[in-house]
């Protein structure tokens, strides 16, 4: 008699066999969980080996892995709902205070009335108070935590690390967000200058630098390392996360520059609605698919000694 301890992985089912002298013993599929301690029991009933009794048994139960996801989700939606609650209720409070105020300047008034609300002489001249796309901010800040939540080992789950080749995880999508976020904020602030009568060699200049620095920084921390000194030769390499979001913003920044326009156009007309998407900015639409066919070209044809095509 003598005993085996492992430690296995939890990500998911596993299929496992107990042979002895080229013979199966037992074999079983299991979902181990997350600091559970099991045993498998096995019991040989001939001297020739040929069959065994196999038993299972849990000595420690697992604890919850989801659980403090499920307390960080919990505690995010009482601070969200928070935020709303309270400028809620002090909006009705003050609301409620000022009319009293207005039909019952004195304590012994008790006239109920109602008050439509007035706007105040400097609102009349204030200029209109530019609105931001509240969902682009909160996506931002949403791709940002689950990005510093996966560089920094994203609490152990197999989820919250990239997949080796074959798989998508959270952590493959945060690049995509940031690339769809980018989009829609060169649009929209281009389309905003552009209406504004920034012209276009200005655009250009803004481009240029704003991609030069994001390469820079990518490269100056892509190939740091105080153990080899200001720069760490041996590791150089130019191509990195900045250095690809930098490229994607230029490339995005001279279509919209190029054939961006300040505002959509409005045509009537059933089936104009279904490619007004489409017609209006085919120039971008090539300039993309010539961009597609060049990235597939290069992934399928380009020939790679030791790896096949």
């Amino acid at each position: 008699m003598f005993n085996v301890s492992s430690v296995i992985s939890t990500k998911f089912t596993l299929s496992l066999r107990v042979d002895s002298r080229n013979v199966s013993l037992c074999s079983w599929s299991q979902t181990y969980e997350e600091g559970g301690q099991y045993s498998v029991w096995i019991q040989q009933q001939t001297a020739s080996n040929t069959s065994a009794i196999c038993r299972h048994s849990v000595d420690e139960n697992p604890r919850n892995a989801y659980l403090p996801l499920l307390v960080a989700l919990l505690v995010l939606a009482v601070i969200a709902l928070l935020f709303v609650l309270i400028p809620y209720i002090n909006r009705k409070y003050n609301a409620t205070k000022r009319i009293k105020n207005a039909c019952c300047p004195s304590p012994q008034c008790t006239v109920d009335c109602e008050v439509t609300p007035t706007r105040e002489a400097g609102d009349a001249d204030a200029k209109p108070k530019q609105t931001r796309l509240r969902s682009l901010d909160t996506f931002r800040g949403f791709s940002l935590t689950v990005m510093v939540f996966v560089n920094y080992g994203g609490g152990g789950y197999w989820f919250m690390e990239h997949a080796p080749w074959n798989g998508l995880t959270v952590a493959d999508l945060v690049m995509p967000w940031f690339v769809f976020i980018i989009g829609t904020s060169v649009v929209l602030a281009f389309r905003s200058m552009r209406r504004k009568g920034v012209s276009r060699v200005q655009l250009l200049r803004k481009l240029t630098w704003r991609t030069a620095v994001l390469m820079l920084l990518g490269f100056c921390f892509l190939n740091y390392s105080p153990k080899d000194g200001p720069l760490s030769w041996s590791w150089l390499r130019i191509p990195g996360v900045l250095q690809r979001l930098g490229f994607t913003y230029f490339v995005l920044s001279l279509m919209q520059t190029a054939w961006g326009q300040t505002s959509a156009p409005a045509r009537a007309g059933r089936c104009w609605s279904r490619v007004q998407d489409l017609l209006p900015y085919w120039p971008e639409w090539l300039f993309i698919l010539l961009l597609e066919t060049l990235w597939l070209c290069l992934t399928f044809l380009l020939p790679v000694p030791g790896c096949p095509a």
